[in-house]
């Protein structure tokens, strides 16, 4: 099973969870990227939004993680995710995420990052 957890300072809280993290919007790129060109279906994506600073200091966002899933889907390939998992504490953020992902067919859930994840 091939999870991708795209947030800046949360893990699972069950370390025995195995998934693969990136902790910016490049990163999330390129390991999306790299699953793609291997072929391999994503069975669950984890969205935070706001992922702090970038490499030139500017905020970071998984807005290119959406830009991205919605270019695939618009040009009739979309990416190959069993369901997103939007776990941001940013309602308005949130709320850009889900009906961004919906809007191009993505199967999204929302959920609270407490239940899930853990800082660190």
């Amino acid at each position: 099973m091939q999870r991708l957890l795209v947030d800046d300072t949360r893990t699972f809280t069950d370390d025995g969870y195995a998934h693969r993290r990136a902790h910016t919007s490049q990163e999330a790129l390129d390991v999306l990227a790299e699953l793609h060109t291997e072929d391999l279906f994503l069975d669950e994506l984890w969205l935070d939004d706001d992922l702090g600073a970038g490499v030139d200091g500017a905020p970071d966002s998984t807005i290119p993680v959406l830009d991205y899933l919605s270019q695939c889907a618009a040009t009739g390939a979309p990416y190959p995710i069993g369901v997103v998992v939007v776990h941001t504490t940013d309602p308005s953020a949130a709320a850009t995420l889900v009906t961004g992902l919906k809007q191009y067919g993505y199967r999204v859930r929302r959920v609270s990052a407490a239940d899930w994840l853990r800082e660190g």
